[in-house]
């Protein structure tokens, strides 16, 4: 017999490592499922959670949408206010026979009442660009 023969033979360890992983507020149905067995209700509580958790983040979006319809309505009123104020004064000067000055300021006024606009519809047309581009990449 060589000395080879006499050596058992080499043993292997093998490790498997298994990792499962989800997303969203609910796990999949067989993780539920053993969930509900290990603990029963618990399957109910956890559609509890998210539905509760879905109408919560439901209400602060709304609340958010509110508050920005809002703001964009002020911001509307005070700007009409302010080109008011602006054309009245214009007006003014004009009558007052400061021609050069009265049409500068109404002049002014419109530039910048039409400056608002065009770079609004640019801001909003960017913005949307920006939602597709976004929404196609997924």
């Amino acid at each position: 017999m060589t000395s080879q023969q006499n050596q058992p033979a080499p043993t292997r360890t093998t490790a498997v490592a298994v990792s499962q992983s989800f997303s969203g507020p609910l796990p999949p149905p067989e993780v539920l499922e053993h969930y509900e067995r290990i603990a029963p209700g618990t399957a109910e509580r956890l559609l509890a959670m998210a539905e509760s958790q879905s109408q919560h983040r439901q209400g602060l979006e709304k609340a958010v949408v509110e508050g920005n319809l809002r703001h964009e309505s002020l911001g509307q009123v005070f700007a009409f206010i302010i080109a008011l104020a602006a054309v009245s004064g214009s007006l003014a000067l004009l009558w007052a026979g400061r021609s050069v000055e009265g049409l500068t300021g109404m002049l002014g006024t419109l530039a910048t009442l039409a400056g608002v606009f065009v770079y609004g519809r640019w801001s909003k047309q960017r913005e949307l660009a920006e939602k597709r581009e976004r929404i196609t990449q997924r």
